[in-house]
């Protein structure tokens, strides 16, 4: 325990001291009553005392009677019951909340909750992690003062294997939430993950496991039950109907028999659910086992669904239908032009708009603007932003981090999966920040005033789906070949047709690398050896990638416009008249520099295979220098960038671009058949695809 640690746990029990002698937000339902005198004005006197955690009398609207409440099982499944939520005992007090995280939280930086941990916090393993939080001057103080999500996190971060004493210190809320999170697959509840969350439980006391069945739904726990065993009401009718390889046991209260197959994995933990509930609460184990045998599962599954999915909302993880709907497609150029109107209060709501970022709460602890430094432009408009801005801003980026993580992970509490869908967040608002304020800083602030961030990302993303839907109609076009653009740019164009679009992550020769960069051995892994992408993060990549696909746009129009309508309808044939399996290499560079031979050798460009013979003229006529270090005759390359640019269907965009691919053509040629002796036979087998030959 540090020095400073113990100071601010020393404030800390100051501050929960003078604000337990304040009136509080809100009452606590009390569990052990004192009563005192009554008082027809309704003053202080009131409010009921009970016996405290610490075993003192404190005032039941008090932190320290709700901390109370969590162990009283009986009273947190009554709470789950009646209203679907188990209690937080720091709901009602936002204050005590930040004194209590005060411990865990370093001093001097800008930022909320976990990125607020010591750096070096980041850098330990899991047990060193736990070992740092069991060191806090009062770790149940200040862990139950998590929001739930972050403890989920934080739990999920240090592992479970490790996490027992965690979970024992958990509030049932937090328990509650670590469910949502984490043991739905889709909208379906996966019991082995359940299973495992409850050993973890069972591995650290018996009152944990109280705790954490106390703060599940009752369907949840008919839905774990049910997928395994059959409830009969009395043993003669067990009997007769339970199977010869299932083994039955009596319900405690004696009044059931439950039968489970004896090589279920589920069978030990029904047992453990049914002994927990039955010993805290016997009404609520009868209404479970009752449920078992007579609700239908599947009216049980869609009700608990629902009610963990407006859990989950308040959480910041909406169902992932919802959640795809920052994914929505805008018109960028629209959205600047509103934006433009926005900025001079031209748009009638802008009164009613403000302020879009949520209300900052300065007891939450949150992931926040971590690692801004990477959105330079979002960096410098949040600059120019107050303090309060800038604590909304923080607490509507995790929202926005939260939304994407329910939209694309499997599951909303993978750690790591949220690492990187935050910088997506972070770095799409980014671009459609700048792009809004066309690179304005003062206006970038002023936008972040005006809008939320969601539409932000909405019209950064949007920037992407405009090279997505080009990349799609090229594809259309190829036929499906994406390799016949090449290599680096097939691999461009397969990353832009995926459902999220990305960019190609190069890979070192001989080594396979994942998307956090981690090197990989050749062959331990077959898809670390697939081609890996990550989502646009600069809009100078996005340009890149559009002055790309321009090229290829172009080079397509210039061939279709060579004979075939159909680019597609010339492959097909050309491959026709190609050596066997050669064709399987061809490329769009191959068709241009086709067309270019024939240029060269007739005067007019067309798509057919060369015979061996042309081809050889072709090296001839076209090539200059010493045998084995021939090039395409420079006077050559000027000619023929000014006839292909000279087409009349060219529009001023596309002649760059066209220039570029025109260059990479006469580049492949340069490298494939530079070496080439034009003296000497021509085997279209050997001679490689820079240009397309006929078989014979």
């Amino acid at each position: 325990m540090t020095t400073k640690a113990e100071e601010q746990f020393r404030l800390a029990q100051q501050a929960l001291a003078q604000r337990a002698s304040t009136p509080a937000l809100a009452p606590v339902m009390p569990t052990s009553v004192v009563p005192t005198a009554d008082d027809e004005d309704g003053g202080d006197d009131d409010i009921p005392l009970v016996t405290g955690v610490s075993g003192y009398l404190v005032r039941a609207d008090t932190l320290d009677a709700a901390r109370l409440g969590v162990d009283q099982y009986e009273r947190i499944g009554d709470l789950v019951r009646m209203t679907y939520v188990a209690p937080d005992p720091y709901e009602e007090f936002p204050t005590e909340r930040g004194i209590a995280l005060a411990p865990l939280l370093a001093q001097g930086e800008q930022g909320f909750g976990l990125s607020r941990m010591p750096p070096d916090f980041h850098r330990m393993s899991g047990t060193d992690k736990l070992d740092f939080l069991l060191d806090l001057p009062d770790p149940a103080l200040t862990l139950q003062a998590l929001p739930a999500e972050e403890f989920t996190f934080l739990l999920k971060d240090i592992g479970l294997s490790d996490g027992a004493a965690l979970m024992s210190l958990a509030s049932p809320r937090q328990m509650q939430t670590l469910v949502d999170l984490d043991v739905w697959d889709g909208d379906v509840l996966d019991r082995r993950r359940f299973a495992h969350l409850l050993a973890v439980a069972v591995s650290a006391n018996q009152e944990t496991v109280d705790r954490f069945l106390a703060s599940q739904e009752d369907a949840l726990l008919c839905t774990f039950v049910s997928a395994s065993a059959r409830v009969y009401e009395t043993a003669e009718e067990a009997d007769e109907l339970l199977p010869e390889d299932w083994e039955s046991f009596i319900s405690p209260d004696g009044c059931m028999v439950v039968g489970v197959p004896m090589d279920d994995d589920a069978l030990a933990p029904i047992r453990i659910i049914l002994e927990s509930v039955y010993r805290i609460d016997l009404v609520r184990g009868r209404r479970i086992l009752r449920a078992t045998r007579w609700e239908l599962p599947t009216s049980m599954a869609e009700d608990l669904y629902e009610t963990r999915n407006k859990r989950n909302v308040t959480h910041g993880f909406p169902a992932r239908e919802e959640a795809m709907g920052v994914y929505a497609f805008v018109p960028p150029a629209e959205a600047r032009t509103q934006a433009d109107a926005l900025l001079a209060g031209e748009r009638a709501e802008i009164g009613e708009a403000l302020p879009f970022v949520p209300e900052a709460l300065a007891a939450r602890a949150d992931i926040a603007l971590h690692g801004l430094g990477r959105a330079p432009f979002l960096a410098q408009a949040v600059a120019l932003c107050s303090d309060e801005e800038t604590a909304r801003l923080q607490l509507a980026m995790v929202q926005l981090a939260y939304r994407l993580q329910a939209a694309r992970a499997r599951r909303p509490s993978e750690t790591e999966e949220l690492r990187g869908w935050s910088r997506h967040a972070l770095l799409t608002a980014d671009m459609g920040l700048s792009w809004l304020a066309r690179d304005d800083v003062e206006r970038g602030a002023a936008l972040l005033r005006l809008m939320p961030l969601g539409e932000l990302f909405t019209v950064g993303h949007s920037l992407v789906v405009m090279l997505h839907h080009r990349a799609l109609r090229l594809r259309r076009q190829l036929g499906g070949r994406l390799e016949l653009a090449g290599p680096e740019l097939g691999l461009l164009l397969a990353g832009l047709c995926r459902p999220l679009p990305g960019r190609p992550i190069p890979r070192p020769i001989g080594a396979a690398q994942d998307l956090d960069g981690l090197r990989l051995a050749d062959g331990e892994d077959e898809e670390a050896q697939l081609p890996q992408f990550r989502p646009f993060e600069r809009r100078a990549e996005i340009d890149e990638a559009g002055a790309v696909l321009a090229g290829v746009e172009a080079a397509v129009g210039v061939l279709e416009g060579l004979g075939d309508h159909h680019l597609k309808a010339a492959v097909a044939r050309l491959s026709l008249e190609m050596a066997d399996g050669v064709d399987e290499e061809l490329e769009l560079t191959s068709l241009l520099a086709t067309a270019i031979a024939w240029t060269v050798l007739e005067g007019q460009p067309r798509l057919a295979a060369l015979p061996p013979d042309a081809a050889k003229r072709f090296l001839t006529d076209a090539f200059t220098g010493p045998v084995g270090q021939r090039r395409v005759n420079p006077s050559l390359r000027d000619a023929l960038s000014r006839s292909l640019l000279a087409n009349p269907g060219l529009s001023d965009a596309e002649v760059a671009p066209l220039e570029n691919f025109l260059a990479r053509t006469l580049d492949r040629l340069d490298a494939e058949l530079g070496g080439l002796d034009p003296a000497a036979e021509l085997d279209p087998r050997f001679a490689g695809t820079a240009l397309v030959l006929t078989s014979a």
